[in-house]
């Protein structure tokens, strides 16, 4: 039996995928900025959003100052090295970390202990020395050890969560779809029979839509908070599967983030809602033939 029916209650009844149709998607979370009003996520409410997925926060670490100590990190690069005793280690050890294993000072003398480490930060193999300058272990050229805040091979944080997220680097660009311009009862019948047939350019969007895992949540020198992460297996990701890359709602703009298959109710509704605002149709509670069934 059909029944008339208002463009609301068609748009209500679209079946919303909760995976899948990655452009489409895409399409939504940036339409409800730029048609729908609503703002970019701000960086609180980004922060706010990846601890309730479970995404643990990394304070930024603060280098130590003064003389390298015992249990410290540091890298060595043998065009840095003014300490002529020390070349040849730098060379054997060149462009590599090293973790401090011990320091002995006479006050005059100095022997700095150092061991190599594996991707996670732990020391591996037998030690080697370098002599410090003026019986201290100052980092920099004179011992050719410069001091760094180790960062580890980045790893999974969220227990293989995956991640999708509709973001656009450039703060200041906001693309808006030229969808196919009709008349509201062809564009809601159209959307009856096959929404594809109305969801048209929004392929442009897989560009915006990344999907991955986050590996690392933690603060940049300006303070801002900002997320890493890394594809998995969707053609969707622009930068190219396997890359890193930030997102930092403070430099770009976040439309969305959220885990994969927990997308809000009813967003490909509210897509075609858009849309149709987009388009200039006649007021929605004109009426049109449909048999009450689910939509798409």
């Amino acid at each position: 039996m059909r029944r008339r029916s208002s463009l609301e209650a068609l748009i209500k009844a679209v079946h919303s995928p909760s995976k899948g149709k990655e452009a489409d998607f895409a399409s939504w979370a940036i339409l409800k900025s730029t048609i729908g009003g609503d703002n970019p996520m701000t960086d609180s409410e980004f922060t706010q959003k990846l601890t309730k997925c479970g995404v643990s926060f990394k304070q930024k670490a603060t280098p130590n100052r003064g003389d390298l100590k015992v249990g410290e990190y540091a890298h060595i690069n043998k065009d840095e090295c003014e300490n002529p005793q020390n070349q040849e280690v730098c060379q054997e050890l060149h462009n590599t970390v090293v973790l401090i294993t011990k320091i002995v000072s006479s006050g005059v003398d100095c022997t700095i202990s150092v061991k190599r480490v594996d991707i996670d930060g732990n020391p591996f193999g037998n030690e080697l020395s370098f002599n410090g300058h003026n019986g201290g272990a100052p980092s920099g050229k004179k011992v050719g050890l410069y001091r760094q805040v180790f960062q580890k091979t980045i790893k999974e944080t969220t227990d293989g969560k995956l991640f999708e997220i509709v973001y656009i680097k450039d703060k200041t660009s906001k693309p808006s779809p030229q969808y196919r311009i009709e008349q509201a009862s062809q564009f809601v019948q159209q959307a009856v029979k096959n929404i594809d047939l109305v969801l048209t350019n929004s392929e442009k969007f897989l560009f915006n839509y990344y999907q991955g895992q986050i590996f690392s949540f933690t603060e940049n020198k300006e303070g801002q908070n900002y997320c890493t992460i890394s594809a998995t297996n969707t053609r969707t990701f622009s930068e190219g599967i396997g890359n890193y890359v930030t997102i930092n709602p403070s430099k770009g703009s976040l439309f969305y983030i959220g885990l994969v298959g927990q997308r809000p109710t009813g967003w490909l509704g509210e897509l075609l809602a858009l849309i149709a605002k987009d388009n200039k149709p006649v007021s929605s509670s004109d009426e049109w033939d449909w048999d009450g069934s689910d939509v798409y």
